[in-house]
C-alpha cells in the first residue's frame, strides 16, 4: 500500500491497540523521497467507535527528534543556546528552531547525534545526549501522526567559540538544507512562534534544567 510501510504500521499498532475498528483505510496520495528522511501520506478512514460509525483523513509522518544544546558560557550564570536559522515553505519565511530531523530507522540517539552534527557542526558523545519526554509528543493530533521525541546536552564554552560558531554555514546542501546557526539566551526564546522551541522550554522547565 505504502512505499515507506513503516509509518503506517506504526499508526496501525497504535490504532489496534486502543481496540479502534477501522472499517475502510484507501491510500488518497503518497510522497516518499529516498534521499531524505521526508515522507508523508494521506489516508482516508471509516471507522467505529462508541457504535457510531465516523469518517476522518489522517496523515502519516515519520517519527522525528529534537535536541536542545544548552551552553554554558565560563564567568556568566546565563544559558545560552544554538538554533539553526532556515527558510520554511509552509510559513513563507525563515524561521529559528532548534536542531531537529527526521527518524526512519527507529535508532532516535543516533539520529539525534547525526543531525545536531549536520545542523550545528557539533559532536557529541551519546552518553552525553538526555531525553527530556517519557513518551513521544504528537504535534498535531487532530488528523496528523507526526510524535517527536526531545533530547538536551550541556556544552561548556568560551567567547572564542560562540564566534566561532555564531552565523555558521551548515546543512545538507544536496537535500536543500541552506542553514545558518544563531547562539542566544534561553530568555530570547519566550516569544518563539515554533511550537517544538515552546515544548523544549517547557519540557525543560519541568525538569528544572535552566534554573
Amino acid at each position: 500500500m505504502f512505499k515507506n510501510k513503516l509509518n503506517f504500521k506504526k499508526w496501525k499498532k497504535n490504532i489496534n491497540k486502543r481496540k479502534i475498528k477501522l472499517i475502510k483505510i484507501k491510500k488518497i496520495s503518497e510522497i516518499y523521497r529516498s534521499d531524505s528522511d521526508f515522507n508523508i501520506s494521506t489516508i482516508d478512514c471509516d471507522f467505529v467507535i462508541k457504535n457510531k460509525k465516523i469518517k476522518r483523513i489522517v496523515q502519516l509522518e515519520g517519527d522525528s527528534v529534537v535536541i536542545v544544546p544548552i551552553l554554558k558560557l565560563r564567568n556568566n550564570k546565563k544559558l545560552m543556546t544554538i538554533l539553526v536559522k532556515q527558510f520554511r515553505l509552509a510559513v513563507g519565511r525563515e524561521t529559528l528552531e532548534f536542531p531537529s530531523g527526521g527518524v526512519n530507522n527507529n535508532n532516535y540517539k543516533k539520529q539525534a547525534l547525526k543531525e545536531i552534527f549536520e545542523e550545528t557542526g557539533i559532536e557529541i558523545k551519546k552518553n552525553n545526549l538526555i531525553k527530556l519526554n517519557n513518551k513521544p509528543i504528537f504535534m498535531l493530533p487532530s488528523n496528523n501522526f507526526a510524535r517527536v521525541n526531545f533530547y538536551y546536552f550541556i556544552k561548556k564554552i568560551d567567547s572564542n567559540w560562540i564566534k566561532r560558531n555564531n552565523n555558521k554555514k551548515t546543512g545538507i546542501k544536496k537535500e536543500g538544507e541552506l542553514i545558518k546557526t544563531r547562539i542566544v539566551t534561553f530568555d530570547s526564546l519566550q516569544f518563539s512562534q515554533s511550537a517544538s522551541v515552546i515544548i523544549s522550554l517547557k519540557l525543560l522547565n519541568n525538569k528544572k534544567i535552566l534554573k
